[in-house]
């Protein structure tokens, strides 16, 4: 394969998961153009190139009419191009700035943990994304994405000069962005930010009540909390409002996941379910508790109201059904048989 086939495997493979085929051209149309990739021989046509990869290194799914994702046709092939691409710094920089995927950043971030690459070259790699979104002005990236290069530098380098130019321009493009569906990253650099009075408290309030909006997860919601907690009392009720009933709403949608039957049936008697009632309040309060809210009965009895008691203690207290173990294993071996005699075949 040429040079630009090359950069298209690359591409899957450092975005770390499957890619829409328009991200993975656009991504292909940024890579070809760096001042640091002109030299690459070979055919540049995007489109021949897909079509002479797929099916030996790329597999192409159809989602619908309008969508196609290109993922690796086999994990191997990733294998085999991070142990070529890990010591080529330069051009690890121009696939990860090429492509602006936040799952990208989450696989940089890997290889560092996993010994891929060194901590400092995935550390320079990182910056280089924040300078290289800034020289753009931010045009075509996201806050979510600014965000989580911003949090693993920190992460990497353990503290960052607040007074850096840099920073508070990636931060300002962030508060100043809307807050996307998934905002715990961004909420992570608001805590930091905040810390290093880079944003005001008026900034912190109004994101707060706008991440509410988004349907917070149980760890989104940990760190609202986190934010609400650094702020002043007398800014802080609206923000407090907004959070409470995010809180609530949540927690009685996600009642049957965030309260286990294990502990909400802990000592309770199959025949008396109202301890059962006791168990998931405390549950719930320890739960608030954690976020920084502290609601009314109301509140509470809303998310208790969602829990299926009956139907969740009958699963609970149901006798598990005796298992012939010699049928299984004996079922189980014969499926290991026929895969060893497959590969044997092979």
């Amino acid at each position: 394969h040429d040079d630009f086939g090359r950069a298209l495997v690359l591409l899957v493979t450092l975005n770390g998961r499957s890619i829409s085929q328009n991200d993975l051209s656009e991504s292909y149309v940024r890579y070809t153009a760096r001042a640091d990739t002109v030299s690459m021989q070979g055919r540049r046509d995007f489109l021949a190139n897909l079509k002479h990869l797929t099916g030996s290194l790329l597999s192409r799914v159809i989602v619908n009419a309008k969508s196609e994702q290109l993922n690796l046709f086999n994990p191997s092939i990733g294998d085999y191009v991070l142990h070529r691409s890990a010591t080529d710094l330069p051009a690890l920089r121009a696939v990860f700035a090429s492509l602006r995927s936040t799952a990208s950043l989450r696989t940089l971030r890997d290889l560092a943990k996993n010994k891929f690459i060194v901590e400092v070259d995935a550390r320079n790699i990182f910056h280089h994304l924040l300078v290289t979104a800034d020289q753009l002005q931010f045009v075509g990236y996201s806050s979510e994405y600014i965000a989580l290069a911003f949090n693993r530098l920190i992460e990497l380098s353990g503290a960052l000069d607040a007074s850096n130019l840099l920073f508070s321009r990636c931060v300002d493009f962030v508060v100043k962005s809307d807050c996307p569906f998934h905002f715990l990253d961004v909420a992570e650099l608001m805590i930091w930010a905040h810390s290093k009075q880079l944003i005001l408290q008026v900034a912190a309030v109004d994101f707060i009540e706008r991440a509410c909006q988004c349907s917070p997860h149980s760890l989104e919601l940990e760190r609202l909390g986190l934010l609400l907690g650094s702020l002043d009392s007398a800014l802080s009720l609206r923000a407090t409002t907004a959070l409470e009933k995010a809180s609530i709403e949540y927690f009685a949608g996600a009642v049957h996941d965030e309260f286990s039957d294990s502990d909400v049936f802990e000592s309770v008697n199959p025949n008396d379910l109202s301890d059962a009632e006791v168990n998931l309040r405390h549950l719930i309060h320890k739960k608030l508790e954690a976020i920084g809210i502290a609601t009314d009965d109301s509140g509470i009895d809303q998310i208790v109201q969602a829990f299926d008691f009956e139907e969740r203690s009958n699963q609970h207290f149901r006798e598990e059904p005796e298992h012939d173990y010699d049928r299984d294993s004996y079922r189980g071996g014969f499926h290991i048989d026929e895969i060893d005699d497959l590969f044997q075949r092979s």
